[in-house]
């Protein structure tokens, strides 16, 4: 009997070693898929098939106001008017964008991210697509993103 037990027991950790991740990968595979670039975003001078949005190239991107930068994507709709910046939400926040200005050379854009409970909050991240409307199309100018509380 204890065998028996002994074979099973060592059949169900075969199963499960062989089932672990990685364990089927070839030897000198990465385990982990190699990092993006984000700096590879194609540029809004590109034709934009109708009705798409096209991703804002990230070299038109000033995050230097915002701390650790903005790293998701920002678009722009096919007339050039509509920019489409996503902010961070959680369960106990919100986010809004507002324009603050826009001249020939750049966009002003500032995310606010509001406490709507002084209570406790789990650590869960919402990505919230926020849209401004510009008074002329974004082009190349560069958008000047600042944030606040």
């Amino acid at each position: 009997m204890r065998r028996l037990l002994l074979a099973l027991v060592l059949g169900f950790a075969l199963l499960a070693g062989c089932a672990a991740p990685g364990a089927t990968l070839p030897p000198g595979a990465p385990v982990n898929p190699p990092a993006t670039d984000r700096s590879e975003q194609p540029s809004t001078n590109a034709p934009i098939p109708p009705g798409q949005s096209a991703r804002v190239a990230r070299s038109q991107i000033d995050d230097s106001a915002l701390p650790g930068g903005y790293t998701e994507p920002m678009t722009v709709d096919p007339a050039g008017t509509q920019l489409t910046v996503t902010g961070v939400a959680g369960s106990c926040s919100t986010v809004a964008a507002t324009l603050l200005g826009e001249d020939a050379r750049s966009i002003s854009v500032r995310l606010v991210t509001t406490r709507t409970s002084d209570g406790v909050c789990t650590a869960i991240a919402k990505l919230v697509p926020l849209t401004v409307q510009l008074a002329q199309p974004l082009g190349g100018r560069t958008v000047r993103l600042s944030g606040g509380s």
